[in-house]
């Protein structure tokens, strides 16, 4: 299957449908157990997304290809949530659950999960870079104070 789906896309995706759960509730009119669960699913998807390793997460502290590992759990066990907590027959918030599961599933199935691992981004290069120039300057320090004299008066 073609991944066409780059990270930034799938980054814009995914905070659309943390709102969508986080909204659907008032919107549709979910009974309680569906609402509960639609809230939590919001926040948990928000929160994961924000923690992800891509260009529109915050931390970066999940590797973007654990995030699809995740979120093809995730996807599969919202299609079954309704009949697990039996709200099957409330059919706004069924339907919902069961698109919403599939709908994550075909993005993940399209998604190249390899490209976001492949980019560094611009806070975690600069990072990289301070720590290569700081163990640079450590290294020339020690290197010009071998036996007690500066190199450089000799060089």
């Amino acid at each position: 299957m073609a991944r066409v789906i780059n990270p930034t896309i799938h980054g814009v995706l995914d905070y659309a449908l943390a709102l969508a759960f986080l909204l659907a509730p008032g919107l549709v009119d979910f009974n309680d157990t569906a609402a509960n669960l639609s809230y939590v699913i919001g926040i948990v998807y928000l929160a994961a997304s924000l923690l992800t390793r891509y260009p529109l997460g915050a931390i970066h502290m999940i590797p973007f290809p654990v995030h699809g590992v995740i979120e093809a759990i995730m996807a599969a066990s919202w299609i079954v949530m309704p009949w697990l907590f039996g709200f099957a027959g409330d059919a706004a918030a069924r339907n919902f659950f069961v698109a919403a599961g599939i709908g994550l599933l075909v993005v993940a199935a399209l998604t190249d999960y390899r490209a976001a691992s492949v980019r560094s981004y611009a806070g975690d290069e600069r990072r990289s870079n301070l720590i290569d120039r700081r163990q640079r300057a450590l290294t020339v320090a020690v290197d010009r104070r071998i036996g007690g004299f500066d190199r450089r008066e000799y060089a």
